[in-house]
């Protein structure tokens, strides 16, 4: 995991009717609450799409080229960089930004294995608070069966 504090998002959206790149990566976008609705002209999701391309050849992107190649602020590359950062899905080695692992499927199964972890810890916190508030437990699925 990275220094930065994540926060994983999901939302439930319809899959695109007909499958692009570029319909497939912004509904990624979306999904993950990668593309808010300020971001208008999608530089979120041509940043994100930079991101994935140099993670192939293990070369990553610096703020600095995306600047020179979208022709933008600094200021709004690196936001934009700073909430890949903060989803998880993108980390910095240096000054350059990649996926979190060699490829989307596989950093999509990390954060996959981030959320079911902290899941477990918060099942495992709650367990002990309703034993602390001694609050009525819910048998588990097989107890309930007999």
């Amino acid at each position: 995991m990275s220094t930065l504090e994540e926060r994983i998002v999901i939302y439930r959206k319809r899959l695109p009717i007909e499958p692009s790149i570029d319909e497939d990566l912004e509904w990624m976008c979306e999904a993950l609450g990668l593309c808010g609705p300020k971001d208008k002209d999608k530089t979120c999701m041509r940043v994100f799409k930079r991101v994935i391309i140099t993670t192939q050849d293990g070369t990553g992107v610096t703020s600095s080229e995306l600047v020179e190649e979208f022709g933008l602020s600094r200021t709004s590359i690196v936001h934009h960089l700073n909430h890949l950062l903060q989803s998880g899905i993108v980390e910095r080695k240096k000054s350059r930004y990649l996926l979190r692992r060699n490829n989307l499927q596989r950093t999509l199964m990390e954060l996959q294995h981030d959320v079911q972890r902290m899941f477990e810890n918060m099942q495992e916190i709650a367990n002990e608070l309703d034993r602390e508030l001694e609050l009525p437990r819910r048998k588990m699925f097989r107890e309930e069966e007999r």
